[in-house]
């Protein structure tokens, strides 16, 4: 199974991103493996469906699930749509996550926001 956590860097640490499709990178996580990678988020610099574009980007990497802080409509319906379950983020700090997950602690995501459309 493969986990997606959208990134940004503190003091090279990587924790959640508040914006899922505006994070600069996503952790995917292989939790059988036990070993992360980092998939650099193409969606970063587009004007407009940065939401579809970072949902199409974790699809093609094939994740299973992906723990957000929030997500907007257009990237939670792309991803329900191929089947990828979202997770409500307990805090940002992406080893909580991890372990809140395997515990099978996280809420599935029930609430989205329209999105940033004036994010530049």
């Amino acid at each position: 199974m493969k986990i997606a956590l959208p990134v940004t860097f503190v003091k090279e640490v990587p924790v959640l991103c508040l914006v899922f499709a505006r994070a600069r990178q996503f952790m995917i996580f292989d939790v059988e493996k036990e070993q992360s990678v980092f998939l650099d988020n193409p969606a970063v610099s587009v004007s407009g469906g940065a939401g579809i574009v970072a949902a199409q980007t974790l699809i093609d990497a094939k994740v299973d699930a992906v723990i957000v802080p929030q997500c907007g409509e257009n990237a939670m319906n792309v991803l329900f749509g191929a089947g990828i379950r979202l997770f409500q983020s307990v805090s940002l700090n992406v080893s909580e996550n991890l372990k809140a997950f395997q515990a099978n602690l996280l809420r599935p995501v029930e609430k989205t926001h329209p999105g940033f459309h004036s994010h530049p």
